[in-house]
C-alpha cells in the first residue's frame, strides 16, 4: 500500500471519527488497519498515557523507552498521524504507520499487514527507509502493546 492510500485512509478516518460509518474506508482503499487500533483512535484515549513505558528487542538485546504521546486524528501538526506520515514516509518502512512518539524523538510504528508494533530509532534508522528487520520489535499486536505498557 502506498503512503498516499494511507494518508487518504487517515483523512477519511478523521472525517468519520464523528460518525459510526467506519468500515467503508477500508473496503474503499483495499487495506485493513487492526480493529483494535481503529477503536483506539476513535476512543477518548488519554494523551499522554499514564502508563507510558515499553520494552523492545533490537539485535537480541532488551531496551526500553517511553511514549511522549500517541499520534491522533487531528489537525494539530505536532500530533497528527497525517503530518508524521508526510514527514517520515521516505524514512520508515513501507506498510508502516507511525502511531506514537517517544521522549527522545523516536517513533512507534504499526505494520499494517502483520499488526506488529515496532520501535524506530531516529539516530540509527534515519538514513533512508529501514527494513523491518533493523527495527526493534515491541509487540505482536496493538492490544499486546497497550497491555504491556507500564
Amino acid at each position: 500500500m502506498s503512503y498516499e492510500n494511507v494518508l487518504n485512509l487517515i483523512s477519511e478516518l478523521q472525517a468519520l471519527s464523528e460518525s459510526d460509518n467506519k468500515i467503508q474506508i477500508e473496503s474503499k482503499l483495499g487495506i485493513k488497519l487492526p480493529i483494535e487500533y481503529k477503536q483506539f483512535l476513535l476512543s477518548d484515549f488519554k494523551n499522554p498515557p499514564i502508563k507510558n513505558k515499553f520494552k523492545f528487542i533490537i539485535d537480541g538485546k532488551s531496551n526500553s523507552s517511553s511514549i511522549a504521546y500517541f499520534l491522533e486524528l487531528t489537525n494539530n501538526k505536532n500530533r497528527s498521524i497525517t503530518e508524521f506520515i508526510n514527514t517520515y514516509k521516505n524514512r520508515i518502512p513501507t506498510n508502516t504507520v507511525p502511531i506514537a512518539y517517544d521522549d527522545f524523538g523516536n517513533l512507534v510504528l504499526i505494520e499494517i499487514n502483520t499488526n506488529k508494533i515496532y520501535f524506530w530509532d531516529h539516530e540509527v534508522n534515519d538514513i533512508d527507509e529501514s527494513p523491518l528487520s533493523e527495527l526493534g520489535l515491541i509487540a505482536n499486536s496493538f492490544n499486546k502493546f497497550l497491555n504491556d505498557l507500564y
